[in-house]
């Protein structure tokens, strides 16, 4: 995803939406709920990025075993300050 998205960022937001549904055997991922929240900002879609940060930052009440408190703090601060910004 990394690879693309400064180049295609939508081929990127495609691979980051993907991957942070869990498909294919695996769960959710919640680096790509945090990157796709950046780039649908990036993109100009705040309700998008507010909900893929909000899930970054929550994934650990309903699967705690893909989360890791650090991101989850990451998210909860991104998340805190782009609701603020955007009000």
């Amino acid at each position: 995803g990394f690879s693309y998205a400064e180049v295609d960022k939508e081929l990127a937001l495609q691979y980051f939406v993907q991957a942070s549904a869990g498909k294919e055997g695996g769960g959710p991922n919640q680096a790509a709920l945090f990157n796709a929240g950046r780039l649908f900002l990036e993109l100009n879609d705040a309700a998008s990025s507010l909900a893929h940060i909000r899930g970054c930052a929550t994934l650990g009440e309903k699967y705690p075993e893909y989360a890791s408190e650090q991101l989850s703090e990451t998210c909860r601060e991104a998340y805190g300050t782009l609701s603020t910004q955007l009000q």
